[in-house]
Order: C-alpha cells, then sequence, then structure tokens
C-alpha cells in the first residue's frame, strides 16, 4: 500500500485489509497538532464529501495509493472568514437593485430575492460556530470596533426579525428602507468584521509559532 501525505510518501506499513479511516488515524498521530487531513484520493481520484463518507469504513486493497492532503487549521479558519466576507460583499451589493425591483413595483421579483437574503447569513454564523470548533476558541469574544462578534451577532439577529417581519407583512416601504438604509451597511460591517477576524486569527498564529520557534 503507498501512502503519500502532501506528496510525500510514508515510509510506513500499513495492515492489510486496514480501512481508510483507520489509515487516516494512524496518519493524523503523525502530524502536528494544528494540520488537518483535508483531502483525500484514492489511486489518483480525489474523494467528494458523499464518496468519501461511503469510502471510510471500506478494507483498503494491498496495492492501492491512497494520497492525503493537509493544512493548517489556522488557515483553514481564516480562509473559511473570508470566504464569507467575500460572499457578504457581493450580497450587500445586490441590495440597492433589489430595492429598485420593489420601488418600480416588480414585488413578486424583489421578495423573492429579499427571501433569499437570510441564507448568506445562516452561513455565516454557521461559519463563525465551525471555526470555534475547528480552533477550540470562542471567537465571539473577537473585538472589532470597540464591540464584540457576540454583540455583533446579536444585532443581526435582530435585524433579521425585522427583515422577517416585513416580508410576512408584505411592506414593501419598510423593505425598501432596510434594504438601503440597513441591509447594504449591515453587510459592509459583517465583510469587514470576518476579513479583520482572519488577519487577527493568523498574525496570532504567526506570533505563536515564533515564539515558540525562538530559542529560550
Amino acid at each position: 500500500m503507498l501512502v503519500t501525505v502532501d506528496g510525500q510518501r510514508l515510509d510506513r506499513d500499513f495492515a492489510s485489509g486496514c480501512a481508510l479511516q483507520e489509515l487516516i488515524d494512524q496518519v493524523r498521530e503523525t502530524l502536528h497538532s494544528d494540520r488537518l487531513v483535508v483531502s483525500v484520493a484514492i489511486n489518483g481520484q480525489p474523494c467528494g464529501e458523499a464518496e468519501l463518507a461511503q469510502q471510510l469504513g471500506e478494507p483498503l486493497a494491498q496495492d492501492v495509493q491512497v494520497d492525503l492532503e493537509t493544512g493548517d487549521r489556522w488557515q483553514l479558519a481564516a480562509d473559511a472568514l473570508r470566504a464569507v466576507a467575500g460572499d457578504i460583499v457581493k450580497t450587500g451589493q445586490q441590495q440597492p437593485e433589489i430595492a429598485d425591483q420593489l420601488n418600480a413595483g416588480r414585488v413578486a421579483e424583489g421578495m423573492q430575492r429579499v427571501g433569499e437574503f437570510p441564507r448568506i447569513w445562516q452561513v455565516c454564523h454557521d461559519t463563525v460556530r465551525q471555526c470555534c470548533n475547528l480552533l477550540a476558541r470562542d471567537l465571539t469574544d473577537h473585538e472589532y470596533e470597540g464591540r464584540c462578534v457576540r454583540e455583533y451577532l446579536d444585532d443581526l439577529a435582530t435585524k433579521l426579525r425585522e427583515l422577517r417581519d416585513a416580508l410576512e407583512a408584505r411592506d414593501t416601504v419598510l423593505l425598501t428602507d432596510l434594504i438601503y438604509y440597513e441591509l447594504q451597511p449591515l453587510c459592509e460591517s459583517w465583510s469587514e468584521l470576518l476579513n479583520n477576524l482572519a488577519d487577527t486569527l493568523v498574525a496570532e498564529h504567526e506570533h505563536e509559532k515564533q515564539s515558540v520557534g525562538a530559542p529560550g
């Protein structure tokens, strides 16, 4: 069985017929605590999420090649936060167009697009939570412009309730005001907050690595 990690062949024997999950667990034991296995390929074919779930319990043939790629957990968290920040920017840029649709009487189309707005915020909330779990750290304590992420999340929940109420009431005037004066600035501030959090995580991790590696 040939096993590589980040392109380097492992000089180690794995038991014939061991399951993929068992192999991955054994490799994890050799990795630095900051590194995670992020992708798996079998005989040169990358495993998607669904396929990987099916493969984990299956025994591996002796002539198989398993290629594992790893990533730094801090960098992975920062990349995830920046990706969501980018999506939020795009969402914010769409808001004036949606408001114009409502003002122009294209209510059904505008309502539908506004109704999609909470989805990106659910992704945002889930990403922050997943990054907390990934780093075993409460990122909602992070402060940006004098306020912690937890407070921003509370404000976001309030704003989404206002949006929901306006949608349920089909109040296009209130919706237009929310979009023009609340939602677009909300997107901008959250994008800046998430990018700041990502930059802070990377900087703190680099400082920690330098401190650990420094003599004495």
